[in-house]
């Protein structure tokens, strides 16, 4: 899952002070929200450090992957040594999602992943929306190196992961999109677009939820990428148009927005040489 710019101090407000533990919610950030807010409340300078450090490093994430991990690492262990072992989850899910995605770093990061995962199977993670993020982190990681040779531990994962998940959480759409993104690289086309068109349909039915737009750019996109391998280009075209849309509605989609522009000029260009 991606997570975005976004700021502790734009939300506390609006959220009860509570300890992290006591608190299960549907949105993922709810429990570090509401920490932070104890935090300051209580003027806990060394807690607010590693809270500030995951703040810098989510604002760098987009600029230098180097900064970012090196802030990330940096608030890591100083939530290690205040023993706020589901900071250091979250610092850890974050650490995945940055580091870098060649061969060669593909082997440490599933490194980190499955030791990640080993930690957050246990009791301590249980009501910790973390603890389902990380087995996306290790799918990704599986599928950067080998999806083909890694497939039976990529399908134990997502079905841990189907099983944790129900539509009212956010990792239920992250769930789908892996299962999406695994069907492309390992099934049928026929199977990597029936699986598309379900993560579609089912982002579409989201019309009160504020991250409606993230995840109907990642549908899209999996099925423009359906839509290159048949060699639809009109299909190509109205995915691609509409990912686009649903980019221009989510701050921080640079990429996508590129990436989606770039793919509607390529099919652009093909139904104009047909």
């Amino acid at each position: 899952m991606k997570l975005g710019p976004w700021s502790f101090g734009r939300h506390n407000r609006e959220l009860p002070v509570s300890e992290p533990s006591q608190m299960q919610s549907d949105h993922h950030f709810t429990w570090a929200r509401a920490s932070y807010r104890l935090a300051q409340q209580t003027n806990d300078t060394e807690r607010l450090q590693f809270m500030d450090l995951f703040e810098r490093a989510e604002e760098q994430r987009q600029i230098s992957s180097d900064t970012a991990l090196a802030l990330y690492e940096r608030g890591r262990d100083i939530a290690l040594r205040l023993r706020e072992q589901w900071w250091v989850l979250l610092f850890d899910h974050c650490r995945l999602q940055t580091l870098p995605g060649s061969k060669r770093e593909s082997a440490e990061r599933i490194d980190l992943a499955v030791r990640t995962v080993l930690e957050a199977r246990k009791g301590i993670y249980a009501r910790c929306p973390q603890r389902v993020c990380v087995h996306e982190d290790l799918i990704a990681a599986y599928m950067s190196l080998d999806p083909h040779g890694y497939k039976p531990l990529i399908n134990e994962s997502l079905s841990y992961m189907e099983g944790q998940v129900t539509p009212t959480v956010e990792c239920y759409y992250c769930l789908r999109r892996m299962q999406s993104d695994f069907a492309l690289e390992t099934a049928s086309i026929e199977q990597a677009q029936a699986a598309a068109l379900r993560q579609l349909a089912e982002i579409q039915n989201r019309y009160a939820d504020p991250s409606r737009n993230h995840y109907l750019v990642s549908a899209y996109a999996r099925l423009c990428a359906v839509a290159f391998k048949q060699e639809d280009w009109k299909s190509l075209y109205g995915w691609e148009t509409a990912g686009e849309d649903a980019a221009m509605a989510v701050p921080g989609q640079r990429r996508a927005r590129a990436t989606l522009t770039a793919r509607c000029a390529l099919a652009a260009r093909r139904l104009g040489s047909e």
